[in-house]
């Protein structure tokens, strides 16, 4: 879970910066408030994808 998490924080990073600078946002490299945003975000994320996953296989062995 935590390579998964580390993965799409770096692919969401570049896509992030991607959007950013097709809509005329330059950030710096050396800027941290962009990561620090999305690791916030991608953090609650992660926790709401590993929540539904959780409760999907709780539901699924209460059907058998």
């Amino acid at each position: 879970m935590l390579f998964v998490f580390i993965l799409l924080s770096a692919l969401g990073y570049f896509l992030f910066i991607g959007i950013a600078s097709l809509l005329g946002v330059h950030y710096r490299t050396n800027s941290l408030e962009p990561v620090i945003f999305l690791l916030i975000v991608l953090t609650g994320i992660a926790l709401n994808i590993n929540y539904k996953i959780k409760t999907l296989q709780k539901e699924t062995k209460a059907e058998k």
